[in-house]
């Protein structure tokens, strides 16, 4: 690999920045999803309940 061109390497609070907001972003949208019903609901599908 090449590491002499990768942009994280070049800033201090590059890299750990990047994973906060991956992190951020991907626990955001878990809470969304589990509010909206879509994953780990009993039923595990639409009912008439969530139109």
């Amino acid at each position: 690999m090449n590491f002499r061109h990768m942009p994280e390497l070049e800033e201090r609070w590059a890299y750990p920045v990047f994973w906060i907001v991956s992190v951020l972003l991907a626990s955001s949208m878990l809470l969304y999803f589990f509010r909206k019903g879509w994953i780990g609901s009993e039923a595990g599908g639409d009912s008439e309940d969530d139109r």
